[in-house]
């Protein structure tokens, strides 16, 4: 019997590609039973996708990415080197104290430099599809 712990981390992320690739080999090296365990919402994105595969009569089905997608693919959840990964959890801390001193009151959006509202609007109007009209 084969464990895999910690498969909420192939609901997505940093360095999917790697991350997935080794529980699709921890999986298909099993000569028997497979126990995925993890927790949270990536896991229950991993639950959704192998009720789909027990659906499908336990059959693989693949879609060929689009070009623009297979670009998104290479350049997002790749892996990443020790340098790419040090300036992410970087970028990670600084984000973090940023958004807790605007929650605390020490920082307030308005007063932010124009160039940098207009940024962080653009990025919230692209993961939302939203658009404010400005």
């Amino acid at each position: 019997m084969v464990y895999v712990v910690n498969c909420q981390q192939c609901g997505g992320g940093y360095e999917l590609i790697k991350i997935r690739n080794i529980l699709f080999t921890a999986i298909t090296r099993s000569r028997a039973w497979v126990r995925l365990c993890g927790y949270g919402k990536g896991m229950t994105e991993i639950k959704r996708e192998f009720d789909e595969v027990v659906a499908r009569g336990f059959q693989l089905k693949f879609r060929i990415p689009t070009q623009s997608e297979s670009q998104h693919m290479r350049n997002i959840p790749r892996e990443r080197s020790a340098g790419e990964r040090a300036e992410i959890r970087k970028a990670e801390k600084g984000l973090k104290q940023f958004l807790e001193a605007v929650e605390k009151g020490e920082l307030a959006f308005d007063l932010l430099p124009q160039e940098m509202q207009r940024g962080l609007r653009k990025i919230m109007e692209r993961d939302t599809g939203e658009s404010d009209g400005e």
